[in-house]
């Protein structure tokens, strides 16, 4: 929400979008993304086709460095 100064709303319809893109539940896709950018992406209970998603929809964002 802060990168891209979102409310609370767009980040929510966001999630919505990149779930529905990926045939994947909104809470799976928001966990994915919060362990992303906590640097957490090996966490055991992540699914992995969502880390995956949020890897592709988010990880420039979130690591613009690499």
């Amino acid at each position: 929400m802060g990168l891209r100064r979102y409310s609370s709303s767009d980040a929510f319809e966001e999630l919505v979008c990149v779930a529905s893109r990926h045939g994947l539940s909104v809470s799976s896709v928001a966990a994915a993304v919060v362990s992303l950018a906590a640097g957490d992406t090996d966490a055991a209970e992540l699914n992995p086709a969502a880390a995956l998603a949020a890897d592709l929809e988010w990880s420039q964002l979130l690591n613009p460095n690499g």
